[in-house]
């Protein structure tokens, strides 16, 4: 049976704690799931900030260096796990863990995007994926708006409708499946929800499940402290078991409490 490790929107920030992606390593080590996909959102970029942009108080002292820097350090705790067991199953001539590993761009990181739109010229100067290690590390990047299918089912960081416009609201999970053909699972809300759908037309009547992962946090971003939709948000990680090829699984739920208890 194949696994997916569903992280949700981590969010870091320039001062994060990066605790979680310790004990996130350490769970990666310790359940070896087939492929493991962060959902979008990685870096919060507040330095990039569009809404703050003419609010020098709120950008003061915010740095794209220090968050890639961050990020950075992320990225070598989540994989140090991984490269010291493969390193001992080295030293005993056993087989190697090579999961699949896929980085999902969120609507923060297409902060960087837009800013390119603005300043051209240094689109070629810095590349956060490399920055960041992950293509060193060897995750597969995928567009923010554009979708990855394991098992037939489509994950993407914020399911878009028909004009290519994030969903949203209290139905964003019925919404979705609503207008989706295949089972999905995404992020962005930072809630924990799920609903099925039937396919009618389909030969055998089909059934769809969409899944809102969550948010792997462990403060309130800066952007969203203060907000009364933070009161819902689920933090921890969902191990997706993909039943199927037709996109049916089932999943369990760690939650971030949960992880502290058993990994800190």
């Amino acid at each position: 049976m194949m696994i997916t490790m569903v992280v949700g929107d981590p969010h870091i920030e320039q001062n994060s704690s990066l605790h979680r992606f310790k004990m996130l390593g350490s769970m990666i080590a310790d359940y070896q799931p087939d492929n493991i996909i962060i959902m979008g959102d990685y870096l919060s970029l507040d330095s990039l900030s569009g809404w703050d942009k003419n609010k020098r108080l709120n950008l003061e002292r915010k740095r794209f260096r220090k968050e890639l820097d961050a990020g950075r350090e992320a990225m070598e705790l989540i994989m140090q796990p991984i490269i010291s067991f493969n390193d001992r199953q080295k030293r005993k001539k056993k087989g190697q863990y090579k999961p699949n590993l896929v980085i999902l761009a969120g609507n923060h990181e297409d902060r960087l995007d837009r800013y390119y739109q603005e300043d051209p010229t240094m689109k070629d100067v810095v590349d956060m994926y490399e920055e960041i290690g992950a293509y060193e590390y060897g995750w597969k990047v995928v567009g923010y708006r554009d979708y990855y299918k394991i098992g037939g089912v489509m994950f993407t960081h914020v399911p878009m409708n028909g004009v290519n416009k994030p969903i949203s609201g209290n139905r964003v999970v019925d919404v979705a499946l609503q207008t989706h053909q295949n089972s999905i699972v995404f992020g962005h809300t930072h809630q924990l929800r799920f609903g099925t759908d039937v396919r009618h037309g389909h030969p055998h009547h089909q059934v769809i499940y969409g899944l809102n992962c969550g948010w792997f946090g462990e403060e309130i971003p800066e952007y969203a402290k203060g907000s009364l939709g933070s009161k819902g948000w689920w933090s921890g990680i969902v191990l997706l078991n993909h039943l199927d090829c037709d996109g049916k699984f089932d999943f369990m739920t760690k939650s971030f409490k949960e992880m502290c208890d058993e990994y800190s």
